[in-house]
């Protein structure tokens, strides 16, 4: 995918900083746009996004089966802010501490 597409459907329609990049469908990495500020406006039609994807040892990708304790500790120690959930190559979602901190606080409140 090439930046003007990128920018104008995701980074400007959603106003996130972090999007998942999918190639046939499967997970291949994350992309933050503070990668391609550096990238002028003129070169975006000729430019691919995936020269631009986020190195992978500074975020965590979660296998969907992994515990919500341990999700939480894996965010907090990787300094993550969202890591991506991947089941044999398919993105499943994105998840955050503040996710597994709203978890946390629904189970006390049932429980109380």
């Amino acid at each position: 995918m090439f930046f003007v597409p990128f920018c104008g459907d995701y980074v400007f329609h959603y106003h996130y900083r972090i999007f998942p990049v999918l190639e046939s469908g499967r997970f291949v990495g994350i992309i933050d746009v503070r990668s391609i500020k550096g990238v002028s406006p003129a070169d975006w039609p000729t430019t691919k996004i995936g020269a631009y994807l986020s190195d992978p040892s500074r975020y965590c990708v979660l296998d969907p089966r992994v515990d919500a304790a341990d999700a939480l500790r894996i965010l907090l120690t990787q300094k993550s802010s969202k890591g991506p959930i991947v089941r044999n190559g398919a993105l499943l979602g994105f998840l955050t501490p503040s996710d597994l901190f709203k978890l946390v606080f629904l189970k006390r409140d049932i429980a109380a």
